[in-house]
């Protein structure tokens, strides 16, 4: 059992046995070797089901799991908190989820609370929690365990597709700009926090997928935080897409054994990467990529995808604005991927205009003739008519051909500033196409 969960599970019961009235308006109780016909309001009288727990309660109420294994759940209402006393797990079984938050027929406003869960995968091809609905999703979803899973948290608007893969995705028509992704009205804030995701080995196949997915649908905004959390073995880290306006904010993860690092792509097709932020309209705002820890699952190859530790991707009247900082990422071809345009003449009236400073990559390919084909630190790159602005300060660069490639039409704020180049074929290759 992770420490940190063990942690926090102790701190809270601690904390509500003392003080109750901080642990909602009235607490609940589900048992494994309980009865729906109980009372539920004490352990010795508890509900053997979650979901009769759900029904029973009301907004401001805390629904305790009690030791045990239990069966997977529905939540369909909002301001509830649903907890392991001291830590409980939830088995997927057949179902093809261990929890689903359906915000179908009402929004959750941020009051909704899951934690202190193990949740296990009994067979390939299930979700840990499934987030669906039209309504706005804003929850907490922290110190839970999740193994297993072809993918840990699923986040899917109702009616909502990915486009295809690469940037040969559809913007503006097909399955997702036809108007069959407007879903989850206003904003939505999810947090997960202190969660950790093992998929275990896939064997070359297409499970597990993803630890975390996200997809809020073309027309909602959308912000987010992962903090604190913990992924292993999964080709996908975090795959974050679909919404009008973002406010993501990545800090202070572990993401190891991946193909992918971090991927953003900002209305277009989703490519290869690791967070992956697909926005229709507008830009990609506050965005912060801090502390993290990445690390390649392989050689710099081979895989079916790109080996990128964070690649961001921008397209239409999209900018791409906020921070990369004090990140470390090992083995990857690419440390920093950026792609602005799509070749087509779209006005890009600012792709990108980001600080990239205080990050360690190392590509893990030792050097000279070893090194990843076309392996860069740093890459960053528009169509010949888009301006590039932001700067990249202080990274420490080590065994790429090259160690930062930046591509497009500079302005005056764009610069590269005191990096360090370890064991690089060529420090900086820097292309001003200003027409």
């Amino acid at each position: 059992m992770p420490t940190a969960l063990q942690k926090f599970a102790g701190t809270t019961l601690a904390l509500c046995l003392s003080l109750p009235t901080l642990c909602g308006q009235q607490t609940w109780y589900v048992d494994p070797a309980g009865n729906d016909r109980n009372g539920g309001q004490s352990p010795q009288d508890a509900f053997q089901s979650v979901s009769f727990a759900i029904q029973s309660a009301t907004a401001g109420d805390t629904i305790r799991l009690l030791p045990g294994t239990h069966a997977p759940f529905t939540l369909d209402r909002d301001g509830l908190v649903i907890e392991g006393f001291p830590i409980a797990t939830v088995n997927a079984g057949n179902s093809p989820h261990a929890v689903h938050l359906d915000a179908s027929q009402s929004h959750f406003s941020g009051a909704s609370v899951l934690q202190y869960l193990n949740l296990e995968s009994a067979g390939s091809g299930s979700v840990g929690i499934r987030i669906s609905g039209n309504g706005k999703v804003s929850a907490y979803l922290q110190n839970l365990s999740l193994d297993g899973f072809a993918k840990g948290i699923e986040f899917s608007a109702v009616g909502a597709s990915p486009p295809e893969d690469g940037l040969g995705g559809q913007l503006g028509g097909g399955s997702w700009g036809s108007g069959q992704g407007a879903t989850f009205v206003g904003k939505s804030r999810l947090r997960i926090l202190q969660c950790t995701f093992l998929g275990g080995d896939s064997g070359g196949q297409d499970l597990p997928t993803t630890a975390i997915e996200l997809n809020t649908g073309r027309f909602r905004s959308f912000e987010g935080k992962i903090a604190g959390c913990w992924i292993e073995g999964y080709p996908l880290g975090i795959d974050v897409w679909g919404a009008t306006t973002i406010s993501p904010r990545m800090e202070n993860n572990d993401i190891l054994q991946v193909e992918m690092g971090l991927r953003l792509a900002v209305g277009k097709g989703r490519g290869g990467l690791g967070f992956d932020y697909l926005n229709g309209i507008q830009p990609v705002d506050r965005l912060r990529i801090h502390d993290n820890r990445i690390q390649f699952s392989g050689d710099g190859g081979g895989g079916e995808l790109p080996s990128h530790a964070i690649s961001l991707t921008s397209a239409g009247q999209h900018e791409v604005g906020g921070s990369i900082r004090d990140n470390d990422a090992f083995g990857f071809t690419k440390g920093i991927y950026f792609l602005g345009g799509d070749g087509g003449g779209l006005d890009l009236p600012a792709p990108m205009s980001t600080l990239i400073q205080n990050n360690v990559f190392h590509s893990g390919g030792g050097g000279g003739g070893d090194l990843p084909p076309e392996s860069i630190g740093i890459h960053l790159e528009a169509d010949d008519s888009m301006p590039l602005l932001g700067s990249v300060e202080n990274n420490d660069v080590e065994a790429f051909e090259v160690g930062t490639w930046v591509r497009g039409a500079f302005s005056a704020t764009f610069f590269t500033n005191g990096n360090f180049y370890t064991d690089v074929v060529i420090e900086e290759v820097l292309e001003d196409t200003t027409p």
